[in-house]
């Protein structure tokens, strides 16, 4: 007997076999990849972002450091030892290597150079190059120009009385000669480091300083009603150095003794001086480069003129005395304030009396000057002490800002050229 055993069903239908596994498996190896690929790209936008950032924290670096060389060779400029360059010429300033800086040479070096080159004989211009890690430099370029030597036009150490109606004003006489009161530029300012006294009538059409006693003891504004200071007024400025051409122990003083020993008094041309003294009408005349005359006392009658030739260049006197310019007498009227200065290194009093005209430079920082009633004086008036009788009218020249210049600079402009 045959028996036919059957493992299967003859039908032709298959039945599915129920197992995803696989496609499972193929999705989470997509989303591995996906993971994979944003996880890169995250660490390579952080790593991108992290060398930005230490990039411009390492500039930063460098442009501080650069602006601290900067910083340094301005304060060795102004502390006073810097020659100053010609036109066109470049003066080496050395100056330390603060800690922990880096710029020019100062990397592992104490000391480091840097080049000031006199651009066009008001500005100086120099460069400073700082550095970072990562090879990151920034080099500022900086001008500078000299300050003026004087803060003020009228200044005294001492004293500076303005009696009634005394009028302070300045101009530019290299716009206006010959100015009027409405050519004022507003700028006449006064300082003392002792006390600014005003009465009725007093114009100050500028500021009022108000410097400090040796001691520090702030000026006083002493101003009765009725004066005028359309300025500001009775702002502190500190002590204000009452020798700043250095007349005693300075540069100035160097020149006095030169002088005493060599001088034009005998200049072809000049009249009225017998010796080192002047007594009555007289004409100086200039040369170029300047003639320096040396006198001991300067006399001026009623009405008698000093007469300053400028025409071969600028006149100045080294007074170590007395000088009194009388009634009606004038000193210089024709001439400019910027070819005519009187310097002075004596405690000795300078008098213009009634009526009187001067037009120059008075630099006299220990004596007393007095300008007597209706007597006009131009140019600039630096004293130990200054009284100024009734309708006295003075101009201050602001000219003389570019004539007399300090040994401190300012800085005019800076940038980034690196």
């Amino acid at each position: 007997m045959r028996v036919i055993i059957s493992f299967f069903q003859k039908s032709s239908r298959r039945l599915p076999i129920g197992n995803n596994k696989g496609m499972v498996m193929a999705i989470i190896l997509m989303l591995v990849a996906v993971l994979v690929i944003l996880g890169t790209t995250g660490v390579l936008t952080v790593t991108t972002d992290m060398k930005i950032s230490s990039n411009f924290r390492e500039n930063a670096r460098a442009l501080y450091d650069a602006e601290a060389g900067v910083n340094a060779v301005i304060a060795k400029v102004n502390d006073g030892t810097f020659t100053w360059p010609a036109t066109g010429n470049s003066q080496v300033v050395t100056v330390a290597c603060p800690s922990d800086f880096k710029f020019n040479g100062c990397a592992g070096a104490g000391t480091t150079s840097v080049t000031v080159t006199n651009v066009d004989g008001t500005y100086y211009q120099f460069q400073v190059t700082g550095y970072g890690y990562n090879n990151a430099a920034k080099t500022i370029e900086v001008r500078f120009k000299r300050k003026p030597a004087f803060d003020f036009g009228l200044f005294a150490d001492g004293v500076v009385d303005l009696k009634a109606s005394v009028q302070v004003y300045s101009y530019n006489s290299n716009v206006t000669p010959n100015p009027t009161t409405t050519d004022s530029l507003h700028n006449g300012d006064v300082g003392s480091n002792t006390e600014i006294v005003g009465y009725n009538g007093t114009l100050v059409d500028g500021d009022a300083g108000l410097g400090a006693s040796a001691g520090g003891t702030t000026a006083t504004l002493n101003i009765k009603s009725g004066t005028v200071i359309t300025g500001t007024s009775g702002t502190e400025v500190g002590r204000v150095d009452p020798d700043p051409l250095g007349a005693v122990g300075g540069e100035l003083s160097a020149k006095f003794t030169t002088y005493s020993a060599t001088n034009d008094n005998t200049l072809t041309g000049t009249t009225g001086v017998s010796g080192t003294v002047i007594n009555g009408g007289a004409t100086l005349v200039g040369k170029p480069g300047g003639a320096n005359y040396y006198i001991s006392s300067l006399t001026l009658g009623n009405r008698d003129t000093l007469t300053v030739d400028t025409t071969n260049g600028p006149v100045n006197i080294y007074m170590t005395g007395e000088l009194e310019a009388k009634n009606g007498s004038l000193i210089n009227v024709t001439g400019s304030t910027l070819d005519f200065s009187i310097f002075s290194n004596s405690t000795d009093k300078i008098v213009f009396k009634h009526g009187s005209a001067f037009k120059g430079v008075v630099y006299a920082p220990y004596a007393p000057i007095e300008m007597k009633n209706s007597a006009d004086t131009y140019g600039l008036i630096w004293g130990g002490s200054i009284d100024i009788k009734n309708s006295g009218q003075f101009y201050f020249d602001e000219a003389l800002n570019d004539k007399f210049l300090s040994k401190k600079v300012t800085v005019a402009s800076w940038k980034d050229v690196m």
